[in-house]
């Protein structure tokens, strides 16, 4: 499979994820689920890339890689004025304290990190 052009309704992360298990090798996803089409009014945005590298979780994906992914959606969504999109940013900020994947600190600034 060369090439694959998958749109969605609603921006899904099960379907990027289902793209990838059936061999595709490259995926679109925006940070905190920004972005939308012009031409497909009411469009609420792009698959949200914490949702995808949650799902997938690479193996370069650190739990404070993830952290700093979260913080910076965060506040990028903030700043724009838009609502938060992405589950797995929320499932972090709401998760016990002693998970690896909670975020902790809900508040704490974003260090830019190369990811």
């Amino acid at each position: 499979m060369e090439k694959m052009l998958l749109t969605v309704v609603n921006a899904s992360p099960h379907a990027t994820i289902s793209a990838v298990e059936a061999g595709v090798g490259a995926v679109d996803a925006a940070l905190g689920g920004l972005g939308g089409c012009p031409f497909a009014p009411g469009a609420s945005g792009n698959t949200p890339l914490e949702d995808v590298l949650y799902a997938l979780r690479p193996a370069w994906l650190t739990h404070e890689s993830f952290h700093r992914l979260v913080r910076a959606g965060q506040e990028l969504t903030s700043a724009l004025g838009e609502p938060a999109r992405s589950r797995a940013a929320e499932g972090a900020r709401r998760s016990p304290a002693g998970h690896p994947w909670a975020l902790g600190d809900p508040v704490a600034a974003c260090s830019p990190v190369a990811l």
